[in-house]
């Protein structure tokens, strides 16, 4: 679907040009979704037939955006309880209102200050590669980092993680 380019967006987005007309991008924030970090599992019993049931027991994980966005409606239900069941209303314009402040932590390669890596963010000819740690465990046979593929990953507004990811002051922002 191309949407258009909503209003709030406009200045803090960029390069959201499709045929010629500014678009809808997203996400509008970052939250964890690895699921070899933080994924939460999920259990159930898969029945043998339509009439037999299991005994084994399996688990999967969830993660992405499956993840991520009950994390973000959680930090929108405490914003809420401390606002003493104020509603926060249709929350993407303050978001974007709040772009660039203490509100959120731009997602790079060095998220906790010079020197103390927690990623690495390699630029090709074509795209940009953000490799985290952990990314290589379990992924495939050869344990080689999957990249993740994105036009632009780094300061700023980008495809991957948006505006960023909360802050704690992000809380208080809310509140008021």
């Amino acid at each position: 679907m191309k949407t258009p380019e909503p209003w709030y967006q406009e200045g803090v987005v960029s390069n959201n040009v499709v045929d010629g007309v500014a678009r809808r991008v997203g996400p509008d924030v970052a939250m964890e979704a690895d699921c070899f970090v933080g994924g939460y599992p999920e259990g159930y019993y898969l029945p043998k037939s339509a009439t037999q049931a299991s005994t084994t027991w399996y688990t999967r994980s969830f993660c992405g955006t499956s993840m991520a966005s009950p994390m973000f409606a959680a930090l929108e239900a405490n914003v809420i309880q401390s606002r003493h069941g104020i509603p926060l209303g249709f929350l993407n314009p303050t978001l974007y209102g709040l772009y660039g402040s203490t509100g959120f932590h731009e997602v790079t390669d060095t998220p906790l200050g010079a020197g103390v890596t927690k990623a690495v963010v390699l630029p090709t000819a074509s795209t940009t590669y953000l490799f985290s740690q952990g990314q290589c465990a379990a992924q495939n046979a050869d344990s080689q980092p999957i990249p993740l593929v994105t036009p632009y990953c780094g300061t700023g507004f980008n495809q991957v993680t948006g505006l960023g990811s909360p802050a704690p002051a992000l809380f208080g922002l809310l509140k008021q």
